[in-house]
């Protein structure tokens, strides 16, 4: 009966354990203030404390949603007066529950939304249900996930029901519910973009030819002088243009690396773009990533345009990213307008077209869209087709016959087509996620016998790769392609594996989907 509270107070005896585990056992200065308190922590027990925080805070906002969702269903709309909110002297459910947890009222709309989805039901005759979404119930309850991805399952799932077999719907909440757990609130979003287009593949089209006749330039200039642009684009229209400008963005930051901290200078800089082991990372994604750096790690040819044109390699790079991009667009419209040479600062892009084998020929068991780099909107198998045979982009077909990626030892670097495909399965630094300046690193080092092979392959940025060799942490890759991160001794004595950032590509969707036919 008391299950809910059970669970709430077995976190709070581990925070307890955790907490006591963490605080230094002599010379502690004791005081009521918290921040004091964690203040005397080392990294290891304040990372553990954390986690135990956020588990216990889930747990609570669990509870939460279900009492606001009780509320809600005793305050139906169009009761007046009889409802529990009007009674109470509230024009709403929303607005009573804002004011008990002094939170906005669109908060608390969420948490009586996620309440009601998530409650047990009763038939007419008494008989005990389950939740309209009893996946997601589980796994909130238990902590797995917060309010706010459980709230981006429900609505996508509440938006396609009416189009989607029940079957078929209940497979997709239970992947979903599993897979959340393992993801950052943006990484749910975009899985739950793509899972929504993949029940609902025939809405991708008409979508897209609304965004498409949607999209706009405008143009002008103000009475100071200055030229304003508006624009709105869809995905394929846009796609190439956040390619280049995010490209070029990053190939500014890359040059200037080093020169904008105290006593940086050229050789730092070289040093840390040389010293990668398979290239460099972009905002955009892979195609820019591999480009950027040559199979080798080092600047194309034409990297030195840009700091030439900065006057020197040894300047500080001091514009905004947004002033990056303002010059890049005025590079790229004057090499449009007469210039022979490529646009300065620009390497060589690749914009990534990702679908599946099936898709590109029409056949069944494809997920029926397909993805752009850098474009979180999914797009249709048709505008697929099309984009894939436009010159500088490069289809990733999942599935299919693939090129020789395993090299073995006779090579010592990864290849731009390794590393494509590295970025495929870890979508940037599988570490911490970001995109810039990542590298490929050897998991057992190739010195030491290590082979230059996708298996022995991952991910990194700059900061994580010096962490990992500094702090000696140990790299696995499980039979499923997930990375994971076992800390050094001195960071967690008990080495728990921490799952790392791992993008969610087509193909592992769709293999939960052949490997449950009847779905």
């Amino acid at each position: 009966m008391d299950g809910p509270l059970i669970s709430i107070n077995t976190a709070v005896a581990v925070l307890g354990e955790v907490w006591a585990g963490a605080l230094p056992p002599f010379g502690l200065l004791d005081s009521d203030d918290v921040s004091v308190l964690v203040g005397q922590m080392d990294d290891g027990g304040l990372l553990a404390l954390l986690d135990r925080v956020t588990d216990l805070g889930r747990r609570v906002d669990a509870v939460t949603a279900a009492v606001a969702g009780e509320v809600a269903e005793r305050s139906p709309v169009g009761s007046r007066a009889d409802g529990l909110a009007h009674r109470s002297g509230f024009a709403s459910p929303a607005r009573l529950v804002a004011a008990s947890t002094g939170g906005h009222v669109g908060r608390a709309a969420v948490l009586a939304s996620v309440g009601k989805a998530t409650a047990g039901r009763r038939s007419l005759t008494g008989e005990a249900l389950p939740a309209v979404h009893p996946h997601v119930a589980a796994v909130l309850h238990e902590g797995g996930i917060s309010v706010d991805a459980a709230q981006l399952i429900i609505c996508m799932l509440e938006r396609v029901a009416s189009r989607v077999a029940p079957d078929v719907l209940e497979s997709a909440e239970e992947f979903l519910a599993g897979k959340a757990a393992l993801l950052s609130l943006d990484q749910v979003v975009k899985l739950v973009t793509e899972m929504e287009s993949a029940l609902d593949p025939e809405g991708v089209e008409p979508r897209e030819e609304v965004l498409r006749e949607g999209r706009s330039l405008v143009v002008k200039e103000d009475t100071s002088g200055r030229i304003q642009l508006r624009g709105v684009f869809d995905p394929e229209t846009g796609a190439p243009i956040k390619a280049a400008l995010d490209a070029y963005v990053s190939f500014a930051l890359r040059e200037t690396r080093g020169h904008n901290h105290p006593g940086g200078t050229a050789c730092d800089a070289g040093a840390a773009g040389a010293g990668a082991e398979g290239g460099a990372g972009a905002e955009n994604g892979a195609g820019a990533a591999a480009d950027a750096a040559g199979d080798n790690g080092v600047p194309s040819a034409g990297a030195g345009d840009l700091g030439d044109r900065m006057g020197a390699r040894v300047m500080s790079e001091t514009r905004s990213t947004a002033q990056l991009r303002a010059d890049g667009l005025a590079d790229f419209a004057r090499h449009v307008l007469g210039c022979t040479d490529r646009v300065p600062g620009l390497p060589a892009t690749t914009v990534v077209v990702r679908m599946d084998v099936e898709d590109l020929q029409d056949r069944e068991g494809g997920c029926g869209f397909a993805t752009l780099d850098g474009i979180d909107q999914p797009v249709s198998v048709a505008t697929a087709r099309r984009v894939a045979c436009t010159a500088g982009l490069l289809p990733a077909v999942f599935g299919g016959a693939s090129l020789p990626l395993d090299l073995g030892r006779e090579a010592r670097l990864f290849s731009r087509y390794q590393f494509l495909a590295l970025w495929e399965r870890d979508g940037g630094c599988a570490s911490c996620g970001q995109t810039m300046f990542v590298e490929a690193h050897h998991i057992v080092e190739h010195a030491l016998g290590g082979r230059t092979d996708l298996s022995n392959g991952v991910l990194l940025c700059s900061r994580c790769h010096h962490r990992v060799h500094r702090d000696e942490w140990e790299i696995r890759i499980d039979t499923a392609g997930r990375v994971w991160f076992i800390p050094p001794p001195t960071i967690d004595p008990t080495g728990t594996p921490r799952p790392g950032v791992q993008r969610q590509t087509l193909r592992e969707r769709n293999r939960h989907k052949h490997d449950n036919p009847e779905h």
